[in-house]
């Protein structure tokens, strides 16, 4: 039952890491809410499963399952934050901000913009990668972006696709059309 323990480590480790992406990040609260709950979700299923004996292959598949409804989760978050900012601003481009994860960089445009006359510096909701950033941004110039009225520190420019919109549900999608293929490979 080794698994298992690997399994828990897993989890327990995906409700920290929502639950600082929720606290570090006011943009991304709600996200890592959501995700926070599926994962607990998931790990009293899990103990569930350890203390009634429930075979292995019930526990894989929803390890494959959770996995695949956080990312069809996070995609979904940025799609639905994304569309409450329905407030347009003229902003001016400063910079951006880098993030790193696994040698994978994301970049995130940083604004200035006043808003009911209040200033506001804030990161973009939605990253891209280096190049749109090249192409889309220069320094110092004026854009159009869009804001969530009740929540006006949220801002995205909806010129371009954010760079997760179209891999991680496609991911996604592909981890579901392989379950039936790896059920198939449990049960013969």
């Amino acid at each position: 039952m080794k698994e298992i323990y690997m399994i828990a480590i897993l989890y327990i480790a995906g409700i920290a890491l929502s639950v600082h992406c929720a606290l570090k990040k006011p943009q991304k609260r709600s996200a890592g809410i959501a995700s926070a709950i599926l994962f607990a979700v998931s790990s009293i299923f899990l103990i569930y499963c350890y203390f009634f004996k429930i075979d292995m292959s019930v526990i894989s598949i929803s390890f494959f399952l959770t996995g695949t409804l956080f990312l069809f989760g996070l995609s979904a978050s940025v799609v639905i934050t994304s569309k409450k900012c329905t407030q347009e601003v003229n902003a001016t481009y400063l910079d951006c901000k880098r993030e790193t994860v696994k040698g994978s960089s994301t970049y995130y445009p940083r604004f200035f913009y006043v808003y009911e006359n209040k200033e506001y510096r804030q990161h973009s909701f939605v990253g891209y990668d280096r190049k749109t950033i090249d192409k889309l941004y220069k320094d110092y110039n004026s854009y159009t972006i869009f804001i969530n009225p009740s929540k006006p520190y949220i801002c995205v420019d909806k010129r371009a696709k954010p760079i997760g919109a179209v891999a991680v549900p496609f991911i996604a999608g592909l981890i579901l059309l392989a379950l039936p293929v790896y059920l198939a490979l449990i049960i013969l």
